[in-house]
C-alpha cells in the first residue's frame, strides 16, 4: 500500500507505522517487567505473616516409633 502512495504521503505512513510499533514493542516490554514485579510484591505481602509448619508436629512427636 506505502509503495501505491504519493511520496509526502508515503514518508509519514512510514514514519506513523514504525512509531507505533516501537510503542507498542516498548509497552509489551514496561508490561512484561511491571507485572512479575508485581505480583511478586503482593506474594511478599500476602506471606510475610506466614509460618512454615515444623518437620514434626506435636501431636506425633509424643508417639512412640
Amino acid at each position: 500500500m506505502a509503495e501505491q502512495a504519493p511520496a509526502g504521503v508515503k514518508e509519514t505512513l512510514l514514519q506513523n507505522a514504525y512509531e507505533s510499533f516501537t510503542h507498542g514493542f516498548q509497552f509489551a516490554a514496561h508490561l512484561s517487567t511491571g507485572v512479575p514485579a508485581g505480583v511478586a510484591v503482593l506474594v511478599v505481602i500476602l506471606l510475610r505473616n506466614m509460618r512454615m509448619p515444623s518437620t514434626a508436629s506435636p501431636d506425633t512427636a509424643s508417639l512412640p516409633a
